[in-house]
């Protein structure tokens, strides 16, 4: 028997569509013969539920509900609105249902939808419920925004810069980063630097961690015994410290090898131990400086339990993890210097699988969450989507087997990335990081804010004559923002030297005029 012929043919095709792939084939006996494999038809999808105008409202106000909905192959949609339970309309091709209430209460809408080619026949495809409210109070003018808002620079003549911030049980927040108070004589090395604000940036609190080398902070979370933990870098190691809740260090421990290794990002486990994503030098089969992603899973004492390094010949690095509702954990990097990183991993740090994202350019991911709804949001760069050869601010959401769902990127005709991301309360998303797009030529500090399907709502550039740029951003309990970065504009920042920078915004990303430094 002869050896088995294999072919292999990539199409692409410029519309969504349903099409049939036909192979025809001729064997050593002039034998002709076919194969026609048709394309699985993909069910539709619901992206969102709207009303016009937005709840609350008072009785007797006409409200338009409207679904948002795509099918890939461009089937006919059906739509059926749902009051209550009660289905309020037919399956028909209006995908809009005008509601008038008589009464105040709270209500349950539910919008349907199907193609005809999946679900029974008085079944869906998908189904989407929104929430809306009646009330005669709603008639009131709306209080304006209790949002505070202000931003504040921390530090001294050298080298300050923030790397993480978190909003704290209390209301306050805390910060991680990087200190180096006598670096503008071009002496001294830096040090961990940890600080606790109140809900107005005043600071309550601070404390540095470090030896006679240059030691850095990249991590904090608030730990579930009100204390912190903190991971980054001590004399090329990778460092990670636990203190209680007024800073005092209560542990650390170091973990690597003769070259580089640091740690990115942290976040307690269920069990209250830590897991810990970064880079580690020593076992790169290349040269030294490439490194490795290194995961790290250690008990609450902070004893490692395990720890895996994943990478190719080039850099690989590990810039974020978060632990995933099944006790596995999901981690977003940079693969052989070229391309972003999505990892999956069970509990036992075996990978489950991994996905590559690029284009024809360097691109990397630098934050990754997993969110209510299933799947993941990433927040990166690439150099390879905006037709131009600089990096563009690059969100990625894929289900929850990391296969990608949307991509969008963010920019200008400059450089343009972004550092971190959370969901909001409303399912949309918020990211912060750097623009060098905004016209200053010096960089500035970015906040984009998307809805759900990462469709821009709004952007903020924020910062002055020198380099100013975000690195951590987290949603605050009145639906602001607070971002931590450094700047070079403001304080005692200068060209070269940074002071760590604390923003917080309302809840459209603005600060007042005369808080702007």
């Amino acid at each position: 028997m002869s050896a088995a012929l294999k072919t292999n043919w990539t199409a692409t095709f410029p519309e969504n569509g349903t099409r049939t792939v036909e192979l025809d084939a001729v064997s050593e006996s002039d034998i002709n013969f076919g194969l026609r494999i048709p394309v699985a038809n993909i069910a539709p999808e619901i992206a969102d539920l709207t009303a016009e105008p937005s709840s609350p409202q008072i009785a007797g106000t006409a409200i338009t509900w409207t679904a948002n909905a795509s099918d890939m192959e461009g089937d006919q949609l059906l739509y059926r609105f749902f009051l209550n339970g009660q289905a309020m309309t037919d399956w028909n091709a209006d995908n809009t249902w005008i509601w008038t209430p008589a009464e105040d209460g709270k209500y349950l809408i539910r919008i349907e939808l199907r193609d005809g080619k999946h679900a029974g026949p008085d079944e869906s495809d998908d189904k989407w419920s929104h929430e809306f409210e009646i009330n005669a109070a709603a008639s009131e003018p709306a209080p304006e925004s209790q949002s505070i808002s202000w931003d504040r620079p921390y530090g001294g003549q050298g080298h300050d810069w923030g790397e993480s911030v978190e909003q704290t049980a209390d209301g306050g927040y805390i910060i991680t980063g990087t200190t180096d108070r006598s670096a503008s004589s071009g002496e001294g090395k830096g040090d961990v630097w940890l600080f606790k604000a109140d809900d107005n940036g005043s600071m309550l609190w601070e404390k540095t961690f470090g030896g006679p080398e240059w030691d850095d902070g990249y991590c904090v979370q608030q730990t579930i015994d009100a204390g912190y933990i903190i991971t980054g870098s001590r004399g090329g190691d990778l460092w990670l410290i636990k203190t209680d809740e007024n800073g005092n260090k209560i542990w650390d421990r170091i973990f690597g090898g003769p070259r580089e290794d640091w740690g990115e990002s942290v976040q307690q486990t269920g069990d209250g131990g830590y897991i810990i994503a970064g880079v580690t030098d020593r076992i790169s089969s290349s040269v030294a400086g490439s490194g490795d992603l290194w995961l790290i899973r250690t008990d609450k004492n902070g004893t490692k339990i395990w720890d895996r390094v994943l990478g190719e010949s080039g850099a690989d690095w590990g810039r974020s993890v978060q632990q995933t509702a099944d006790g596995g954990y999901i981690v977003t990097g940079l693969l052989d210097d070229s391309d972003l990183w999505l990892i999956k991993m069970d509990e036992n740090g075996t990978r489950l699988w991994e996905k590559t994202f690029a284009g024809t350019g360097r691109a990397e991911g630098y934050a990754v969450q997993q969110i209510p709804q299933g799947g993941y949001v990433i927040a990166g760069a690439t150099a390879s989507l905006s037709g131009n050869l600089n990096e563009d601010l690059w969100l990625i959401k894929t289900d929850e087997n990391g296969k990608k769902l949307w991509d969008k990127t963010y920019g200008g005709s400059d450089r343009d990335w972004g550092e971190s991301v959370q969901q909001t309360d409303d399912g949309g998303f918020i990211i912060a990081g750097i623009t060098y797009s905004s016209g200053r030529g010096s960089g500035d500090l970015w906040l984009v804010r998307t809805d759900r399907n990462g469709t821009m709502l709004w952007d903020k550039a924020y910062g002055g004559a020198n380099r100013d740029w975000g690195q951590s951003v987290r949603q605050t309990d009145d639906s602001g923002y607070i971002i931590a970065g450094r700047t070079e504009s403001y304080g005692a920042g200068y060209e070269g030297y940074e002071d760590l920078w604390l923003i917080k915004t309302d809840e459209k990303g603005d600060i007042p005029e005369e808080e702007k430094n």
